[in-house]
């Protein structure tokens, strides 16, 4: 079980506060970018889907590196209290380092973006309305933590 401040510093610091900077990022972007258009293609000239992918990779990568560091600076300081040895994860996941964790984490953002884009041109979901392509973008990034 996760003490308090723990809990406080995954869901609110570390989920609720960064979740709702991105998606406000996330829509100016996307607003900047496609505010004009009535659709935007997946693939081809215009399109997100290289958009995608290389945010599939790049955003969990660069988040484990980040939080990573975050974490240990606060650990460093005394801010946050070290788990305990029966909460520590059994597999030895956290015991490989931070580059190590973020590029295979990157690597699963790939296979599972690249999965999402054969399943839209199965479904003829070639050209998504600039609001659904902000909504499905969002929620993709937003759901890779480390």
């Amino acid at each position: 079980m996760l003490s308090d401040r723990h809990k406080r510093f995954l869901i609110v610091d570390q989920g609720v506060v960064p979740t709702i900077f991105n998606f406000l990022l996330n829509g100016l972007i996307c607003w900047a970018l496609f505010r004009t258009a009535e659709s935007v293609s997946l693939w081809g000239e215009s399109s997100v889907g290289v958009d995608l992918l290389v945010t599939a990779f790049v955003l969990p990568f660069l988040t484990t590196l980040i939080v990573s560091a975050i974490v240990l600076r606060e650990l460093r300081a005394g801010k946050l209290p070290p788990l305990l040895s029966d909460q520590l994860p059994l597999s030895g996941w956290f015991k490989r380092s931070s580059f190590v964790r973020g590029l295979l984490l990157g690597i699963c953002g790939v296979v599972l973006s690249s999965l999402l884009s054969r399943l839209f041109g199965r479904l003829t979901l070639v050209k998504l309305n600039p609001l659904l392509y902000l909504l499905l973008s969002y929620s993709k990034r937003s759901g890779q933590v480390c």
